[in-house]
């Protein structure tokens, strides 16, 4: 317990000073685009080729640092299902998001 008590204080310090590192990064974002990704068993499959897509085409079309869909804003993405010529369900999905990077 003795050792506890002789890190808080510079866990403490290092928690404070991290907030002064400066200014904040911009959030800066381009223009929404469109991407599909292939067709999938099921959405979620469906969704993640669509976003996969969009994540590579923002790369390409910008620079790597826009290729997150996680930092994307105006987010949205969707389905629609086609039954194949041997009876199964697949899932064309879309995505659509403006990129974003943190600069």
């Amino acid at each position: 317990m003795d050792h506890i008590a002789k890190l808080l204080p510079a866990a403490a310090l290092a928690v404070l000073l991290s907030g002064l590192s400066g200014a904040q990064a911009a959030k800066v974002c381009k223009p929404s685009f469109y991407s599909s990704g292939e067709p999938g068993p099921n959405s979620a499959t469906g969704k993640l080729s669509a976003r996969t897509e969009w994540s590579v085409r923002a790369g390409l079309k910008y620079t790597p640092k826009f290729a997150n869909w996680n930092n994307a804003a105006s987010k949205s993405q969707g389905c629609k299902v086609k039954t194949s010529v041997v009876g199964a369900n697949l899932y064309y999905c879309w995505a659509r998001a403006k990129p974003c990077a943190y600069e």
